[in-house]
Parts: structure tokens; sequence; C-alpha cells
């Protein structure tokens, strides 16, 4: 584990507490190579006032298999728009997170959100044809809990050995306890 994480880890287990959290997703975006993701579309629409909802489909042309994934979170640190980076985590094989041989409690914990929005999830590890998280939120769940309050741009980036730029999804959100 590199000494950032280790930080970040130890700042979250001295700032968490008992308080419900709220997460907000302002904007999202995704973009790819289009050599396996033919049709993407992603964007945000309002729920209610308070929360919005996130909405991604995807068309795959060709059938993933041993799809990685690399994601990086930066937290806004002031007012004039600096963001720093609190967390950084490369080639994670995702058919592995989904089998349950994965340790991180942040990456299970993740799985369980994903189980939780959508309900064929497992098939992510060969994905081939149509794939909708739609009208999806980010429910009070213990995977909020690695966020303290605040501003966070978050980019998940997908790949595999044929494309290395399969898609990538970029957000932008806010959390409050």
């Amino acid at each position: 584990m590199s000494f950032k994480v280790t930080i970040f880890v130890l700042f979250l287990i001295f700032s968490l507490n008992f308080a419900k959290f709220h997460l907000r997703v302002k904007k999202i975006e995704c973009f790819g190579s289009n050599k396996t993701v033919v049709n993407y579309n992603c964007y945000t629409k309002a729920y209610n006032r308070r929360s919005p909802v996130f909405n991604i489909e995807l068309v795959f042309k060709r059938k993933t298999e041993n799809l990685k994934l690399s994601t990086t979170h930066h937290h806004r640190i002031d007012d004039k728009n600096s963001y720093r980076q609190i967390l950084h985590i490369e080639n994670i094989e995702i058919c592995k997170i989904i089998k349950g041989s994965e340790t991180s409690a942040f990456l299970k914990q993740t799985v369980d959100w994903m189980k939780s929005v959508l309900k064929d999830y497992d098939h992510l590890c060969k994905t081939l044809g149509q794939i909708k998280f739609l009208n999806s939120s980010v429910p009070d769940s213990e995977f909020l809990k690695w966020f303290p309050s605040g501003q966070y741009l978050s980019g998940f980036k997908y790949f595999d050995e044929i494309d290395s730029d399969v898609i990538n999804l970029n957000f932008s959100f806010v959390m409050n306890k």
C-alpha cells in the first residue's frame, strides 16, 4: 500500500463518525476509443431537488475478457478549484472483485453498491451488448464512509489486453454528512 493511501486511510479512521452520508452526483462524463464501446451516453438528471440521479448506457461491440480498472479520486482543497489526489488504484481485476477474491474493504463495498444498482452485475466479467445504469444514485451505504465531506472529482478507466481505453467515466460529486 502506498504512503498516500495509508495516510488517507488513517485520516478516514480518525475522521469518521456515525452520521448519515449523502452523495450528490453533479456531473458525469464518459468517453472511450470506440474499439470496444460503439455507443455511450452518460448524464445526470434531477430526480428531486436534493438527489439527482445519473445514467450510464453503454453498447459493447466485442466481448471483453479480463477487464481491468484504474481509478483516481481527487478532493477539493480550497475555493480556487484546486484538488489533491487522495486515492489512486491501478490494474484492478474486475472479475476477481466480482467473484469475491478481493480483500480491500473499499473495493468490496464498491461491489456491494454495484450489486444494488445493476441486477446482473456478474456479467461485467465478459461483457457484450448493452449495459445500463439507469436512474442510479448512491444510497446511504458503507461505501460512502470512505469520502469525508467536500467536493470530489473521480475517474474510472476501464481497459483490457486488446483496448487500452475501453471506457472512461468521470464524476464530479459532493459528499455531505
